[in-house]
């Protein structure tokens, strides 16, 4: 399923993947595991990211992991079922962190070139604070089985930066030349390249050191100045 589609879903079927909650939009979260109490969530949580970020994903082994979280191993896959549907749990709680941090930081930004730009800053800075996040879901996870779940194309994530893009190309500033899919695939492509970068460079440098360099790609490519020069 195209983003764009994903997207296109969410603006047709109203609050389908978010809500509202005093006015700021709430994310819902996609993988269901409603037996699972947010005392066992929070003892798995640390669990599941040390393992999922410094293991193989075929590597990872369940009852270490019940062992550290002091759980049964029965308790967990009775309320999570497999292992790619217990990581997968998580990666939607992180992904609910850092579309909440970037919601956050759009807020009174007024241009799309502020927001576009706040929100790049704002992955390189979540993921700067949380390598072991951004480890287990751009070098841990299987790719195959993650893009057959629906956490992979998360409907209220990914259309936020829809939004922020449309918002662009009505006012003039971001060319309607490209289609906005492929632009939101060159603004994740590149930040996942940068954090893999960073992690094999042994985090020498601040990730967010990135921002200016990307950022002046990726605007210079979307406007209507670049878009012409590169036709």
């Amino acid at each position: 399923m195209k983003l764009v589609d994903v997207a296109g879903k969410i603006e047709g079927r109203g609050r389908t993947a978010s809500g509202t909650r005093g006015g700021a939009n709430v994310a819902m979260r996609i993988v269901a595991n409603e037996g699972a109490s947010p005392e066992w969530r929070s003892r798995l949580r640390p669990v599941v990211l040390d393992a999922f970020s410094e293991t193989d994903f075929h590597r990872v082994d369940m009852r270490s992991i019940a062992d550290l979280a002091g759980m049964s191993l029965h308790t967990i896959y009775r309320h999570f079922g497999t292992k790619e549907k217990l990581l997968f749990a998580f990666i939607d709680d992180w992904l609910i962190d850092l579309r909440d941090e970037v919601a956050r930081s759009l807020q009174g930004l007024e241009s799309p070139r502020e927001k576009l730009r706040k929100a790049l800053w704002c992955h390189l800075d979540y993921y700067q604070r949380n390598p072991k996040v951004g480890r287990a879901l751009f070098m841990t996870v299987p790719m195959h089985t993650w893009m057959s779940t629906e956490t992979f194309a998360r409907r209220d994530f990914i259309a936020m930066l829809v939004t922020v893009i449309r918002e662009g190309q009505k006012s003039g500033a971001i060319t309607e030349k490209v289609a906005i899919q492929p632009i939101v695939d060159l603004l994740v492509g590149a930040l996942v390249r940068a954090f893999v970068m960073w992690q094999y460079r042994n985090e020498e440098y601040a990730l967010t050191d990135q921002l200016d360099p990307l950022f002046r790609l990726l605007w210079g490519g979307i406007t209507n100045i670049g878009a012409t020069e590169a036709g």
